[in-house]
């Protein structure tokens, strides 16, 4: 009566549009004409002296990250499945959740990405592969098998604050089901 649900495993995903992982700050020094080596004032982000932002090259808007993460989620299961993986099962194809943070700044986002458990080995190659051709070579990300689910939701909820789902709901991110469920009887 019920389709038996495969054991599965869920990674933590963290995906920028900024080449340097951990991506936000990064040291800025000058060298003088006699060596000395300067840290530089920061840019009036409270982080420790001679640490600077990294410069916005562009601004991503929020429907391209979400249509990048469809590609994403696309190739990575095509890749694992084969050409006509849409017409697999739900509970036997990858899926996401997450959440889009900095979006007017470094923006990235993080997700949680349940894998059926065969396949969980090969997920962060082909993330990393994926990200990079979608970002054009531009783009970081991290990829890291979870043992505490629930703290990394946690983490990646940390900036809503109060109501932000109400006034800008597109930085919630998630998986598209891979057809359309058939009712009940």
């Amino acid at each position: 009566m019920f389709a038996a649900r495969a054991a599965t495993s869920t990674h933590g995903i963290t995906a920028c549009y900024n080449n340097v992982y951990g991506a936000t700050t990064s040291w800025c020094f000058k060298i003088t004409e006699f060596g000395e080596c300067l840290r530089l004032p920061t840019s009036g982000v409270p982080v420790d002296p001679g640490t600077n932002r990294l410069p916005i090259i562009r601004r991503i808007p929020l429907e391209q990250v979400h249509a990048d993460l469809e590609a994403l989620h696309y190739y990575t299961d095509h890749a694992l499945y084969g050409p006509r993986f849409y017409k697999k099962p739900e509970h036997l194809r990858s899926s996401y959740i997450g959440m889009i943070e900095h979006e007017d700044t470094n923006v990235h986002v993080h997700l949680l990405w349940k894998m059926p458990e065969g396949q969980a080995d090969e997920l962060a190659d082909l993330v990393a592969l994926g990200w990079k051709k979608i970002t054009s070579g531009y783009g970081s990300v991290a990829v890291a098998r979870l043992h505490d689910a629930e703290g990394w939701a946690s983490y990646c909820c940390k900036d809503l604050g109060r109501n932000r789902l109400d006034e800008e709901p597109l930085l919630f991110v998630s998986s598209k089901p891979a057809r359309p469920a058939k009712p009940v009887p």
